[in-house]
């Protein structure tokens, strides 16, 4: 069982779905949408603008997270998604971050995690009243600080180490970085 071992990395993701009422309140306010109607004119806007239509995480909220479990010796010791089959958002936050404490934080292991899982997760603990504080570790030097960008025993983010830190480009992102180490791509 994963409480009896010794748990040194954590390998997640995240799925997230647009929080269509603070969509509303944010970009239309005295509009009379609903929240999928503003959702629409968001991505609408976006897609004329940017090209693209994904809606940035600060507008985000999480309703998965999968954690890989995996021990010093890099065996693989359990999978869990977090509050199946619930998935509340604001359980999922809280499980997050009180697993990461509870396995005496594991170095997270994400695959461009640095711009999308962490800062939804960070952003979703703001919203929901969950205290990240040892997370943020603002009292020490910050290279020590969890949240360091350059501090990859805290955070692996295999984009990270594979763009040399944003110095490059990585096109082709997880499907790539799959297909070459012969692994089935996104």
């Amino acid at each position: 069982m994963a409480e009896n071992r010794d748990i040194r990395f954590l390998v997640f993701d995240v799925e997230s779905v647009a929080d269509g009422q603070l969509v509303r309140k944010v970009r239309f306010p005295g509009e009379n949408l609903t929240p999928t109607e503003a959702i629409r004119k968001y991505r609408d806007e976006l897609i004329e603008q940017k090209g693209t239509d994904f809606i940035p995480y600060s507008f985000q909220i999480p309703i998965s997270v999968v954690a890989a479990k995996i021990s010093s010796d890099y065996s693989l010791v359990d999978i869990v998604a977090l509050d199946a089959p619930e998935y509340r958002p604001h359980k999922i936050t809280e499980d997050f971050w009180r697993g990461w404490e509870a396995y005496k934080q594991p170095t997270l292991v994400t695959f461009n995690g640095r711009s999308f899982d962490i800062p939804l997760l960070e952003l979703a603990a703001f919203r929901y009243g969950i205290n990240v504080g040892t997370w943020l570790a603002m009292n020490g030097p910050n290279y020590q600080q969890p949240r360091y960008r350059f501090n990859i025993s805290s955070h692996f983010d295999l984009y990270e180490i594979l763009t040399n830190f944003g110095s490059t480009r990585l096109t082709g992102g997880l499907n790539l970085s799959a297909t070459l180490l012969g692994k089935p791509g996104k």
